[in-house]
């Protein structure tokens, strides 16, 4: 139970408000079949295809339609959207445009039907994707902030990680052996009877964790385009609206790379969870390192929480 408890902890919840009325939307995490990158798209949008690294949604009641796709080598987003916005008795009036979005509204005719078909774009390494969203329901506004939420949450997935050295055991000085996870991206030390268990969900790359279920860790990175405080200051937003409660935000350094750390409380049941995190960024990448579950047990393991974090080394 308490294992389950600690790979809760890595919940993202994301909600944007629209500025289109005061509704909430609330996002749901997607991962295209390729496994080249995730984005949220609203979770009341339903995904009607999913292709290597295309993805497609749909909402029948707004019939809004929304399809994430990368551009073909040699194709230039201009290209792609010209290329759409052919066809049919339809009239494409182009209503904003920057070098990375393309909004259209639409109509046909005499009549007093319209819709709106918006694009944007965001390079991920060396490819480029296209976000489109379409509907005849929903507002402009509504759809700007659907849209703008998509492309800024969409983020490639880090390459496999490669453990680099086999792992090397080590006196922390207190008689109790701990042993190295050594990766290409980052590496760090932890109690050699400790359990591993690699990729337990889509987003965490590991797990470690006391086999008595008494304390974990989970370490994660993902590209992003936020820099580290606009992390921490999102992350505190959605642990806040998820209803944990901020003991502690500071801005600290470990191993000489600036990072925050924050410690949340909440209640999952009758069970107090206390979650104490380390959020990191190096160049494009942002690096969590969580510990976390039963408030009791992690109080009693402080000392052995920051002998680890301290081992922490992002490469």
């Amino acid at each position: 139970m308490r294992h389950r408890i600690t790979l809760l902890l890595t919940t993202i919840v994301a909600f944007l408000y629209s500025c289109n009325n005061e509704s909430v939307i609330q996002y749901k995490l997607h991962m295209s079949h390729n496994k080249a990158y995730e984005v949220e798209v609203p979770n009341d949008f339903s995904m009607s295809e999913s292709i290597g690294d295309l993805l497609a949604f749909s909402q029948e009641k707004s019939h809004s339609f929304i399809i994430i796709q990368s551009l073909k080598e040699g194709e230039s987003f201009s290209h792609f959207v010209e290329n759409n916005n052919t066809g049919g008795n339809f009239n494409y009036s182009l209503v904003h445009q920057t070098d990375s979005s393309r909004y259209y509204k639409i109509t046909r005719g005499t009549t007093m039907w319209c819709a709106y078909q918006l694009y944007m774009t965001k390079k991920i390494k060396d490819n480029q994707y296209v976000i489109s969203i379409s509907s005849d329901v929903l507002g402009k506004h509504r759809l700007v902030a659907i849209i703008e939420h998509i492309q800024k949450s969409l983020t490639g997935l880090s390459q496999k990680t490669e453990i680099i050295e086999g792992n090397k055991n080590m006196d922390n000085g207190n008689n109790s052996t701990f042993t190295t996870r050594n990766t290409n991206y980052y590496s760090i030390d932890y109690p050699k009877e400790w359990s591993i268990v690699t990729n337990p969900d889509q987003m965490t790359d590991v797990y470690l964790g006391d086999p008595k279920g008494k304390i974990g860790c989970t370490i994660l990175f993902f590209d992003v385009d936020y820099s580290l405080s606009e992390l921490n200051e999102e992350g505190n937003e959605n642990m806040r609206n998820a209803g944990a409660k901020i003991t502690s935000n500071e801005r600290i350094s470990v191993n000489g790379r600036q990072c925050y750390k924050t410690i949340f409380e909440y209640s999952l049941g009758d069970t107090k969870v206390k979650q104490i995190s380390y959020l990191f960024k190096k160049d494009e990448t942002m690096f969590s390192v969580k510990f976390g579950n039963d408030k009791t047990e992690i109080d009693k393991n402080i000392a052995l929480i920051e002998k680890i974090i301290a081992t922490f080394k992002i490469k």
